[in-house]
């Protein structure tokens, strides 16, 4: 089954962390989304009864916590690393991933990732960015982390011949184990005001007919991996793909959580 769920959130309250936890919990639930993607800064210490509390909805709900690490070298984050993976451990949210960028790959990283502690490794996985996929594959490969397959960085890079749905598939294998993670989205096509010709940006909404077709070739060949759509719309935008997944892919409907045809 495939969870699915959103970046882009809104603050569901203004009061303290614990209550905002079980706020955006509760939302989740409530827009039928199973994956949290949580800002780092309410990654906080909470009353020991809050982290029952979430504990339980997590697994009332099958809920998947999602934090990105900020955007710097691994061996800048390992506190950050340890402070996330112990956040997790406090909530029993055992299948919750760190998301982390690599800006380049060389051997002071490969150290750094090798020899984190066991604890964060349970929960990091490296996100797809930049450079040739295959290279990318294989540097993920030589430190034993999953990659977060991303569509859109996938889509940037361009490369020939273009096989998002091997390079997904291959990115799914690096999971072993445990649940795969991937990011959807779609490029932004207009001009705006801090990207030119909206290159990079991610758009409102994900493109329907793309998001299906690279469901059903993950059916097809026999896996499954949870869904975050990075999109500017957030909570409308997954509505509006679940209903076209109900209208046009309704084989899809009984493989994904929250969707009714």
């Amino acid at each position: 089954m495939i969870r699915m769920g959103t970046a882009i959130f809104p603050n569901p309250t203004r009061g303290d962390c614990a209550t905002w936890w079980h706020a955006r919990c509760l939302a989740a639930v409530a827009r039928n989304q199973q994956l949290c993607r949580i800002p780092l800064q309410m990654i906080a210490p909470l009353p020991h009864a809050m982290y029952q509390l979430i504990g339980q909805l997590i697994a009332t709900h099958q809920l998947r916590l999602v934090v990105h690490a900020p955007i710097a070298h691994p061996q800048q984050l390992i506190t950050t690393f340890e402070r996330i993976a112990a956040f997790f451990v406090a909530c029993a949210a055992v299948d919750s991933v760190i998301v982390c960028h690599v800006p380049t790959w060389h051997d002071t990283q490969r150290r750094t990732l090798s020899h984190l502690p066991v604890a964060v490794r349970h929960f990091l996985a490296i996100e797809y960015t930049h450079g040739d996929f295959g290279e990318f594959l294989a540097n993920a490969t030589s430190v034993e982390l999953p990659i977060v397959f991303d569509w859109l960085h996938y889509h940037q890079q361009a490369p020939w011949p273009y096989q998002p749905i091997e390079a997904a598939v291959a990115s799914i294998n690096t999971w072993q184990l445990r649940p795969a993670l991937l990011h959807l989205s779609s490029p932004h096509t207009t001009r705006t005001t801090t990207t030119a010709g909206g290159h990079g940006a991610h758009s409102d909404y994900l493109d329907v007919a793309s998001g299906i077709w690279l469901l059903r070739s993950i059916k097809h060949a026999g896996m499954c991996a949870d869904c975050e759509l990075e999109v500017g719309a957030g909570p409308v935008a997954l509505t509006q793909f679940q209903h076209a997944i109900a209208q046009h892919a309704p084989e899809l409907v009984a493989w994904m959580r929250g969707i009714t045809a």
